[in-house]
């Protein structure tokens, strides 16, 4: 079989140095390194959307990057049907995002069963992040639920407001710039407290500083939300 080129490229944020660990994702963080390192062979995160799961996935992609490994989000690969596992299976370590979006598509279910077979015959390693256990994600094939069942599983949960603000506080500072405390709770309160979204902001905050060379601060920031408001 020959592997797809799927054009999927990994955040250059996604590292496990500045994955910010908490009470509720230090499990995780543990046993995805220590797939890294290959100490497991074979994960299953389940955590809600926002809690990091995308995060660890491309940091032990990230750290085995000299020994083929791959990321597939599979709920931005829907145009893919059965070929999108196709010649994985001399991959280091497979990382699969998303897997509950194959849920109800037969033929999808049944390309991922076949390979989780292949692949646990040749050994790669094999790490899978969804947000409810298999029993609960919706597919209709019970031998792909029982596969799935089989990885040892480790539940990760999102960042408090506490720590989401520590996170971005990190970030920011990463980028070259202050948050203080009046600006964190302006962004936790007025923006949401979607990780991903509060992440993603970060760099039109830093954009929007450089641009008018002026530092971060509320009104700043009231003022890029409010242009992003009218736009939309």
């Amino acid at each position: 079989m020959r592997q797809i080129p799927l054009g999927v490229r990994l955040a250059d944020t996604s590292a496990f140095g500045n994955f910010l660990a908490s009470d509720g994702n230090r499990e995780a963080l543990d046993a995805v390194r220590g797939l890294a390192a290959g100490q497991y062979a074979r994960l299953c995160l389940v955590g809600a959307a926002g809690s990091g799961k995308s995060h660890l996935l491309q940091a032990a992609c990230r750290e085995l990057a000299s020994g083929r490994p791959s990321y597939l989000p599979l709920d931005d690969l829907t145009e893919f049907g059965a070929e999108v596992f196709e010649g994985l299976e001399a991959n280091a370590l497979i990382c699969l995002d998303e897997v509950q979006s194959l849920a109800g598509d037969p033929r999808r279910e049944t390309a991922l069963f076949v390979a989780l077979d292949a692949w646990r015959a040749t050994g790669c390693s094999l790490l899978v992040a969804m947000p409810r256990r298999p029993q609960a994600a919706g597919f209709a094939m019970p031998e792909l639920v029982s596969r799935l069942d089989q990885l040892q599983r480790v539940v990760i949960e999102p960042l408090d407001d506490s720590g989401k603000a520590t996170a971005l506080r990190q970030r920011a500072r990463a980028r070259g710039f202050e948050l203080g405390e009046e600006e964190l709770a302006y962004l936790l309160t007025r923006h949401g407290r979607a990780t991903a979204e509060l992440f993603a902001l970060l760099e039109r905050i830093d954009v929007h500083s450089l641009t008018h060379q002026r530092r971060v601060t509320v009104p700043l920031l009231r003022e890029l939300l409010a242009g992003a408001s009218r736009k939309s």
